[in-house]
Order: C-alpha cells, then structure tokens, then sequence
C-alpha cells in the first residue's frame, strides 16, 4: 500500500492507528477506530443483545457476582468484518512482521457487567489451538452512551510498559498472541447486561 493510500485510509478508519504505526514498534498493538460502518456495528450490538441466553457465567467475584459473560458457541464474521480485516492485511502485515494470508479469523462474544474483570494471560499458554494463532484482538461494542465504567484493557509491553487501552465502541485491537494482558475491572452501577462492556475477542490464523 502506497503512503498516498495509508493516509486516506487512515482518515477513513481512525487517526489512532496511524499514530500507532508511525510511533514505530513501541507500542505492542494497533486499534482501528470506527472498525465497521456505524450500522453494521448497531447491528452487531442489536445481534449480541438478542442472543443473551447464549452467554454463559464464568467463575464468580468475591461478591458472587459472575468474572464474566462468555458465548457457548463462536460467531460467525459478517461479510462486512471480513472485508474490513482484508483491507488491513497489508498493513497489518508490514505492522507485525507476520505472514497474514489464507487467514482464520475466529470471533468469540464476551459481556463484562459490574464487577467483571479478567486476570492477566497470554493467549499463546492457554493450550489447544492457539498455537496456530497469529494475532489476538478485541472488537469492543457498548450502548451509547456509555453506561460502565472502567474495563480498560491493560497490554504488557516490555520491561514494565503497561497500555492502558480504551473499550471504545466499534474499535478493534490487535497485538501479538503472546503478548500479556487483562481486562481491569468493570463497574456497571445499572447491572443490566444490555449496558455491558462487550468484547468480541477475535483470533486470527
């Protein structure tokens, strides 16, 4: 891709990953603003909302309260995410140093509520398939307003270089699969899971 191009797509995706790629490999991630048109992402939002009794508890807070909300089975990306993803390959390749192409791209819905929160991991311990991942990312949808607080994602670089990332609504990031990181935790005063922080965790390999 052209620098030309780099910069009209960027003006078109969000100045935030422009920054991220120009700041040179500092920071472990990149995140792409306003990822999906604005009603695919309400669209997303509307399917995630509808399929409520598919999210299951996972482990329980010191308050009783679930860690988090978890789908039983994956999604399935729209036509329009995996556009988008194609559009990013080359640079998220130059990004990276990774070979991107006949991609997977895995989509698994999470809601953290009032009190959620998820502890520090690597994606390339937890075992199974993750070995064949090549990068991790989150795709972050919320109501808007925003009706929690908190919940930001906290990306380990090195030494002791912590991100504090953001969940914006319809942002995606991505970072290396071996990369530490966890969700801080969430506050949510209206305990309703249609004002969760959702996060799409998304594997691609």
């Amino acid at each position: 891709m052209s620098l030309p191009a780099l910069l009209n797509w960027c003006g078109r995706v969000g100045i935030t990953f422009f920054e991220q790629l120009s700041a040179g490999r500092e920071a472990p991630y990149c995140r792409i603003c306003n990822f999906l048109a604005p009603h695919e992402a309400e669209r997303f939002l509307h399917d995630l909302l509808a399929r409520r009794d598919e999210f299951r508890a996972k482990g329980i807070t010191a308050s009783g309260r679930p860690v988090f909300y978890r789908m039983a089975n994956k999604l399935t990306p729209s036509a329009e995410f995996l556009r988008r993803f194609a559009e990013l390959t080359p640079v998220l390749q130059r990004r990276f140093g990774t070979d991107l192409s006949n991609t997977q791209i895995e989509l698994l819905g999470q809601a953290y509520n009032d009190g959620s929160f998820f502890a520090k991991h690597s994606d390339a311990d937890a075992g199974g398939p993750n070995w064949q991942r090549r990068l991790s990312g989150i795709y972050y949808l919320h109501a808007q307003p925003r009706k929690f607080e908190g919940g930001r994602l906290a990306l380990y670089g090195r030494g002791r270089q912590v991100h504090l990332i953001d969940p914006e609504h319809n942002s995606l990031v991505l970072f290396p699969r071996e990369k530490l990181h966890e969700v801080l935790p969430v506050l949510c005063a209206s305990k309703a899971f249609e004002d969760s922080r959702f996060a799409i965790n998304v594997w691609i390999s």
